[in-house]
This record gives C-alpha cells, structure tokens and sequence, in this order.
C-alpha cells in the first residue's frame, strides 16, 4: 500500500485556510462581526461533545466557513477528522521501516489495516454528506448511512488503539497517543453531526 506524503485532503484543508486568511484581510470589520457570532456558535455547538475544548480548538479556525449553520459545523468538524485521520495513516504507515519488536510489528500491520478501513468509511461519509437532500424523500437513508460509516470508522479506530495493548515500546506509545486524539475528532464529528440530524429529523417531522 503507497501513501502520498501529503493527502488531498491536507492540502484541500490548507488552501481553505489561506482563503479564510484572505478574506478576512479583504473585508475587515464585517467578517470580524461574523466571525465573533460563529465562533461563539461553534463553542456552543462543541458542548454536546465529549471532547468540547478539542472541539473547539480544531474548529474555530472554520467560522467563516461555519457561519452559524449546524450542517456547515458538522461537515468542518468530519472534514478535520478525515484529515488528522489521513495524516495518521501516512505516519503509521513509515513507521513499518522502523526497528521494532515483533508484537509491535504485528500490532503495527493490524492497526494500518483498521485504519485504511477507517479512512474509507469516513470518505464514504462525506461523499454521502454532499449528496444529503439530492434524492426526494430520502434523506433519513442518508443520515442513517453517514452515522453508521462514521460510527464504523471509530470503532476502527478504538480497534487500532486497542491493538497496541499489553505491548511496549516507543512506537506503541507514539500511534496509541496519536490514535487517542483521532478517536476524539471523530467522536466529536459524530456528536455534532447526530446534533444536525436530530434537527434534520425535527424538521421533516413538523
């Protein structure tokens, strides 16, 4: 399996940073009005996380892009998980050339597996997340897709996390500290994008 060094989705959300900086720099004042409102919906919107200074602090930078909206919110916080999730991957996947023991080697390859897996999960999520509300009457389907791929693609993570145990040394320290901020992101994109749907839901319904 071949990793680029630097993912798509790295370099999407680089350029998506750089615009925001232009933006802000182009219209002053009133983005800054904006931004303020944002940023407080996002802290807001984190505390149905259970990680909400991590939610936070990995979204504010998103306000703009955010704009008070709990769809734009949830699709940030998923596009930020499949980034630090992609990025994981490609260092995990270098550590294969490093001196380790044999249960480290052999965690290492099962935990790359259940990451690739996760991975595609959460691309299938987005995928999904773009095309909400395209087919009439299908957008419980939808929701239900997306929740099942990113609950999936956390349980691959906690396996990951879970295969280093009971085994020593300094690249289980590295993935096991790496995986528990990655299992974090995306338990949070799952809160906030359950807290969408659930508004989704009451919408349909009334």
């Amino acid at each position: 399996m071949n990793f680029l060094p630097l993912s798509r989705s790295v370099i999407i959300l680089s350029v998506t940073i750089l615009t925001i900086t232009n933006l802000e720099l182009a219209y002053g004042d009133t983005m800054f009005n904006q931004t303020q409102n944002s940023t407080e919906f996002i802290r807001a919107s984190c505390n149905v996380t259970l990680y909400p200074s991590l939610c936070f602090k990995s979204l504010e930078h998103f306000a703009h892009m955010v704009d008070s909206s709990s769809m734009n919110l949830a699709h940030a916080a998923l596009s930020v998980s499949l980034v630090h999730l992609d990025q994981a991957l490609v260092i995990i996947s270098r550590m294969r050339f490093m001196a380790m023991s044999a249960g480290e080697a052999g965690a290492l390859r099962d935990c790359i597996d259940n990451l690739a897996d996760s991975v595609d999960e959460m691309q299938r999520s987005m995928r999904e997340f773009r095309r909400l509300g395209s087919r009439a009457g299908n957008m419980r389907f939808q929701i239900s897709n997306i929740q099942t791929w990113v609950s999936a693609a956390l349980t691959d993570e906690d396996t990951c996390f879970d295969d280093f145990g009971g085994v020593d040394g300094s690249i289980t320290f590295t993935v096991r500290r790496m995986m528990r901020k990655i299992e974090r992101l995306t338990s949070n994109s799952l809160a906030l994008f359950n807290k969408f749907a659930d508004d989704v839901i009451q919408g349909l319904i009334h």
